[in-house]
């Protein structure tokens, strides 16, 4: 329970206690989530500047892996 954390959606007046029963944080959003922001305004380029970096990195390997150079 110590890497898990609760997140209050709203106001919520007990969190605190609460963390202290599960032996948690407390934490806010947005959060990173298997790399991935979430919480965070879907509009903002910043966002989707990661993902498309990583899909390009991907893409790169797969690329040189899978295609041909061709015949001298």
């Amino acid at each position: 329970m110590a890497k898990s954390s609760i997140l209050p959606l709203g106001h919520l007046d007990n969190s605190n206690p609460l963390a202290g029963v599960f032996g948690c944080n407390i934490d806010s959003f947005p959060i990173t989530y298997l790399g991935l922001l979430l919480g965070a305004k879907f509009k903002k380029k910043a966002i989707w500047k990661t993902i498309i970096g990583k899909f390009e990195e991907r893409l790169l390997g797969c690329k040189s892996t899978y295609l041909s150079k061709g015949r001298d």
